[in-house]
């Protein structure tokens, strides 16, 4: 393998009428770097995070779950056996793809929010704890400071004493830790997995440096209700330091699990997540009575925990037909930076992650770039310039 990866990645490969079943899947994941059989097919980028997919296959079978959008999350088997794997299956060692991620563009040494199996299986599951580990462990030995952020739902059978020194191991080399617990009191037809408390195996990691927070997602048109979140609310109330909530994002693979369901149906829409705007308000308004920050998007949780500001530039992103809408922040960044030319502090950005990307200032803060840039080459972006420090200070 090249040690040089160059951009732009591949178009996403679409293979269609996935067993029979009218559907149509990626080859690769989500946001992979390669659709090639590599390790870059592995590396997936996200919102929030760049994610390493070492596995495949999960042994709780949640219904949304988005090890079922890719045709390496599938066995070929048909629709009627099963067509999820359930134990996972490792195809890379995660220290080998932490060394691939080092190498790519995208990767800005202590700052790029690394992720673990995020979009394949769990991290604390028997047969694939101790191999996340070794990455863990590997970004010690090459004195990396990157933050790392897992999304669980079990602590498995894990060793809570091993994990809480392996923990606090990398707090004192500088490494932090974000937790997120998803538990949106869901019925067993959609999440099998239900032990009493998905919080409290993790409650004493705290004292190794771990921050918890409280992923109340996703929450189900016509099966959430405000009493079901409430309660899972409250398990964590006491345990977690805040809460994310949020809708589904309804994913082509989704359907091959529900079409076997009896209780539900759900058909892939546009992927726009749906989110009952009564019950984030009253869900917002019951975390907020018990102290706890609220947020809707991932990356600013993420931010508010490692203390920056939203790297993922949200209130930024909000307008159709352009890059960015920075608004007077234009003006502020410029003035903190001592130029009167914000586009080419973006060109310089960009091109730290090899984007020769051209921008262009439009009035009232209006940013755009002549380049149309896959989502890979778009997500690696926007990290790369909500982590440059330049929205620190002088903004709103």
């Amino acid at each position: 393998m090249s040690e040089e990866f160059v951009w732009p990645t591949e178009p996403p490969i679409v293979v269609n009428n996935v067993m029979g079943s009218d559907v149509s899947l990626l080859k690769e994941k989500f946001g992979a770097l390669s659709q090639k059989d590599d390790l870059y097919s592995r590396i997936c980028i996200g919102n929030s995070v760049i994610s390493l997919e070492p596995y495949r296959g999960c042994t709780l079978r949640c219904a949304y779950c988005m090890a079922n959008n890719d045709i390496r999350g599938l066995n070929d088997v048909s629709m009627k056996d099963s067509a999820i794997i359930r134990k996972p299956e490792k195809l890379y060692d995660s220290s080998i793809l932490l060394d691939a991620l080092v190498r790519h563009p995208a990767f800005i040494r202590d700052k790029t929010v690394i992720g673990f199996c995020t979009g394949s299986t769990e991290v604390f599951l028997k047969d694939v704890n101790d191999n996340v580990w070794k990455a863990m462990e590997h970004m010690v030995s090459l004195e990396l400071r990157n933050p790392i952020w897992l999304v669980v739902k079990s602590f498995g059978e894990c060793d809570f004493n091993k994990w809480n020194k392996r923990f606090r191991f990398l707090s004192d080399h500088g490494i932090r830790v974000i937790i997120s617990i998803t538990d949106a009191g869901l019925p067993a037809s959609v999440e099998p997995f239900q032990p009493i408390s998905r919080f409290e195996p993790f409650k004493g990691l705290v004292e190794s440096g771990v921050v918890l927070s409280h992923h109340l997602r996703p929450i189900l048109p016509g099966i959430s209700t405000y009493d079901t979140l409430l309660s899972a609310l409250e398990k964590s109330n006491g345990i977690v330091s805040s809460v994310c909530i949020g809708g589904l994002r309804i994913d082509p693979g989704m359907k091959l699990f529900w079409k076997s369901q009896e209780d539900y149906e759900y058909i892939p829409g546009n992927q726009a997540k749906e989110l009952d705007e009564r019950l984030e308000t009253e869900i917002r308004n019951a975390a907020t009575d018990m102290g706890l920050p609220v947020f809707l998007h991932s990356s600013e949780m993420i931010s508010y925990h490692l203390g920056i500001n939203d790297y993922n530039l949200n209130k930024y992103r909000l307008e159709k037909g352009c890059f960015l809408n920075l608004g007077a922040d234009a003006g502020y960044i410029e003035n903190a930076c001592g130029t009167s030319d914000i586009t080419s502090i973006l060109h310089e950005i960009a091109c730290s992650i090899k984007l020769n990307v051209h921008f262009n200032k439009k009035n009232g803060g209006i940013i755009t770039i002549d380049e149309e840039l896959g989502y890979p080459e778009l997500h690696a972006l926007i990290q790369a310039i909500g982590h440059s420090n330049i929205f620190q200070e002088n903004c709103r």
